[in-house]
C-alpha cells in the first residue's frame, strides 16, 4: 500500500512541499548541512516528469502573499516563503495543492500548523535527531558549546501525526528512525 496516492483525475506530476529552513545560500539562507542536502541531493535528483518539488522555507516577510524565488542550478527550483498570516499561509498551500510534504529533520512546523487539509502526509528524513537528554549531556560540555536546537513543539507536532498515521521516517541510517520515534513519543 501506498503512503499517499497521486490524484487519478488529474496528469499533473506528484507535488511534494519540502519544507527546509534553509537551501544552502539561496534566497539568502545559510549553507548548512541540511541546506545542502536540500539542494545538491533532493532537488537536484528526485524532480522529474513525474515529480515537482517545491522548497517552502517557512514564514516570509509579507503579510497576505508568498515570497518566490527561482533556483536554476542543473533543474528549476522553486523556493517560497509563506505568508506571514497564518489564514493567507492556508490559502496560498490550498491552491498550491501539495500532494505530501518531505522534510529534513523538521526545524519548523508553520507549514503543517497551516495545512488546510489535516490528512496531508509528510515523511520525514532522520538526520540527527537529539532528545532532550542528549543536549542535557551535550551541554554539560564548556569547552566547545553547541546552540541547543531543541523544541518540543516539533517534538509534539510529530508525535501528532505519527499518532494519525500521517508521518513516515526515512534515513540512511535506520537506527536513527527507532531514535526518532523515541523522541515522539
Amino acid at each position: 500500500m501506498f503512503f499517499f496516492k497521486k490524484a487519478s483525475s488529474t496528469n499533473r506530476p506528484l507535488k511534494i512541499g519540502l519544507i527546509i529552513d534553509e537551501y544552502f545560500g539561496a534566497a539568502d539562507t545559510a549553507f548548512g548541512g541540511y541546506g545542502f542536502l536540500a539542494r545538491r541531493l533532493i532537488a537536484k535528483y528526485l524532480p522529474d516528469t513525474n515529480l515537482q518539488i517545491d522548497v517552502l522555507l517557512g514564514r516570509g516577510r509579507k503579510r497576505y502573499s508568498a515570497e518566490e524565488f527561482i533556483v536554476q542550478d542543473d533543474k528549476t527550483i522553486n523556493l517560497y516563503r509563506l505568508p506571514k498570516r497564518k489564514w493567507a499561509a492556508k490559502r496560498w498551500l490550498k491552491k498550491q495543492d501539495y500532494d505530501a510534504y518531505l522534510s529534513i529533520e523538521l526545524t519548523y512546523n508553520y507549514v503543517l500548523e497551516c495545512e488546510p487539509d489535516t490528512n496531508k502526509k509528510l515523511i520525514l528524513w532522520i538526520q540527527d535527531p537529539r532528545p532532550m537528554y542528549e543536549w542535557d549531556e551535550i551541554n554539560t560540555v564548556k569547552l566547545f558549546p553547541e546552540t541547543n536546537y531543541y523544541d518540543q513543539n516539533i517534538y509534539d507536532t510529530v508525535h501528532k501525526l505519527y499518532r494519525q498515521d500521517r508521518v513516515k521516517f526515512i534515513s540512511q541510517g535506520h537506527f536513527l528512525i527507532k531514535k526518532q520515534k523515541i523522541c515522539t513519543l
